[in-house]
């Protein structure tokens, strides 16, 4: 499951010529002893945490990110005094709280942004790992922005994020009909590109660097069956053969899902996408601004890959935003 929903293993690529390593975060080994205590915090960039206990146990005390509670945490990050001052005690206005137990032999799925503790009653053994997703990209980009607000140094964020969300970027702006899929939108199968069918990064960056992709015509068709998808999204009154699930986020493990009608698809699914996609340009643009300056944050643009003109890429992206 993690493997088909991670962002990176979906998306990356090494060959830009800056030789930056792929992030390794979605598998490690967490041994902790009896008594241990892990204090509030948000995983890096919001992430998303698969928890599987091999021995023992572990208990989370889990508040969601609400604006309220993201708003307090933030506050609570910059007391001179906060490591002697219990985020579940710093005010009373916290909400939704929750206390998740894990024990032996069960998975544990921690969602987007959630604000979490983390403590050990007895001896435990962990496997797991954290990954970014699509559909979580808005809550990503914001707990981004909250690290750096907090000053979060360097080697405690995600590592690459900003190299990633341009990868995404490139990868979904030529995949386009992909989008829909990734958030939930079912498409009819005589519509659908099996994924040996479609280029990857490193293939289409191959081919744009001679100048001409040589399979110029299968480039084409690629693009005619995305049209084809996102014209029947777009008129999703008529495409009966559409199916939207949207997971709607509860306060607790559970997942609701609701199937939404087919006149319903162009008001609530393309909203969804475009959402995604104004947070994802937001956060490339302004990485873009600080690339002017800053070295390391150029380095992270796969400029042999969307163009030596940025500021013309974005637009592009822009352009499609602003078409669903």
């Amino acid at each position: 499951m993690v493997t088909d929903l991670d962002l990176v293993d979906k998306v990356w690529c090494d060959g830009d010529g800056h030789d930056q390593k792929r992030p390794q975060v979605t598998v490690y080994c967490l041994m902790s002893v009896r008594g241990s205590y892990t204090d509030f915090h948000i995983d890096f960039s919001g992430t998303p945490v698969y928890y599987t206990v091999c021995h023992g146990t572990k208990t989370f005390l889990m508040y969601p990110p609400t604006d309220n509670n993201l708003a307090l945490y933030e506050s609570w990050c910059h007391e001179p005094q906060q490591n002697f001052t219990w985020f579940a005690d710093y005010t009373k206005r916290v909400g939704g709280k929750k206390i998740r137990p894990a024990r032996w032999i069960q998975d544990q799925l921690e969602k987007s942004g959630w604000i979490h503790s983390v403590y050990t009653p007895d001896d435990a053994v962990i496997i797991g790992g954290n990954y970014l997703t699509i559909r979580d990209l808005p809550m990503h980009t914001r707990i981004y922005e909250l690290e750096k607000r907090t000053r979060v140094p360097s080697k405690y964020r995600f590592p690459m994020f900003n190299k990633v969300l341009w990868l995404a970027s490139w990868y979904y702006y030529n995949h386009k009909a992909e989008l829909f899929a990734d958030l939930g939108i079912s498409v009819s199968p005589d519509l659908q590109l099996t994924k040996a069918s479609r280029p990857g990064l490193c293939s289409m960056q191959s081919s744009s660097m001679k100048g001409l992709h040589k399979d110029e015509d299968a480039t084409k068709a690629i693009q005619s069956n995305d049209d084809k998808i996102l014209e029947n999204v777009s008129h999703g009154a008529q495409g009966k053969h559409i199916n939207l699930n949207i997971k709607l986020e509860m306060l607790d493990s559970s997942v609701a899902i609701e199937t939404m009608a087919p006149e319903k698809l162009a008001s609530s699914d393309t909203s969804q996408a475009r959402d995604v996609l104004l947070a994802l340009i937001a956060h490339l643009t302004q990485h873009y601004e600080i690339s002017k300056t800053q070295q390391v944050a150029k380095k992270s643009i796969p400029s042999r890959l969307i163009g030596r003109n940025v500021k013309e890429y974005i637009a592009k992206l822009e352009s499609w935003r602003d078409s669903l």
